[in-house]
């Protein structure tokens, strides 16, 4: 996360202002133990949001829905509504600019308590002063006030419907067309890597730690698949870099957990 004022770096912030420090000092850093654990978590917010955009005017109706079954919540929240543009620019291109916060930068203030169930609506409208509206998009997230910790985000490009999606686990595959498979992932002590494509072959691999340091790596002849030995390495977040036979190269993240 990017933030104006940070006085050092590298800097690692989570749920808001309620974990943040200098991971090479030390000083009130966060334990990969903790970003792992919470990354896995099932979120208690479900955010759906409609868009239209009629004549200029940009409408955004989200709907906020409480899915927690086990506890109730009881903190304040704030909806932040953001209309942005895809890019602009002359020369300069920018991507991403925030054209308007709804209903301003404060948002939509929110105090009650949350059952499960429980669902609330609101809406916003902005009537734009730009010459095109092609390529607005709308993000919408739920913050909690206290921490600042974002709890669901939300994102229609243009003018359509979606609904936020939770997270509880690690995407397997990544590289074109899925040509790489990673399982299990988290893992515990031996984690696969293998090369689905059948006109390629692994020829070198590296793990690299958060810090961008490699803490293992070989060689292979030309082999599909590899299995990397997990068992001694501290639980975290690491990078696997595949390179193969075809001159490609592929970057995977992996947790280790140790249970």
């Amino acid at each position: 996360m990017l933030q104006y004022s940070i006085g050092s770096v590298p800097w690692t912030i989570a749920d808001g202002n309620a974990y943040s420090g200098n991971v090479y000092t030390g000083v009130g850093a966060i334990d990969t133990n903790f970003i792992d654990s919470h990354s896995l978590q099932r979120a208690s917010f479900e955010l759906e949001m409609s868009t239209k955009i009629i004549s200029g005017q940009i409408t955004a109706a989200v709907l906020m829905k409480y899915i927690n079954p086990y506890k109730n919540y009881n903190s304040y929240v704030v909806l932040q509504t953001v209309v942005f543009e895809d890019s602009a620019g002359g020369y300069n291109i920018y991507s991403s600019v925030v054209r308007q916060m709804l209903p301003d930068a404060a948002g939509n203030y929110i105090s009650k308590i949350w059952v499960l169930n429980d669902s609330l609506k609101s809406v916003n409208i902005w009537n734009s002063t730009l010459s095109s509206t092609a390529k607005l998009g709308v993000v919408a997230f739920l913050q909690e006030v206290n921490t600042n910790a974002i709890l669901q985000s939300v994102y229609v490009k243009g003018q359509g419907n979606s609904g936020s999606t939770v997270i509880t686990d690690v995407q397997n595959s990544i590289g074109i067309n899925g040509e790489i498979l990673v399982f299990p992932n988290p893992a515990n002590n031996e984690v696969t890597i293998l090369i689905v494509s059948d006109n390629e072959r692994i020829e070198n691999w590296s793990l690299i730690d958060n810090y961008g340091r490699e803490i293992k790596s070989n060689k292979l002849n030309q082999g599909i698949s590899i299995n990397i030995n997990t068992s001694e390495i501290e639980n975290g977040i690491y990078m696997v870099r595949i390179f193969t036979t075809n001159g490609k190269n592929y970057l995977q993240k992996l947790i280790v957990t140790h249970y």
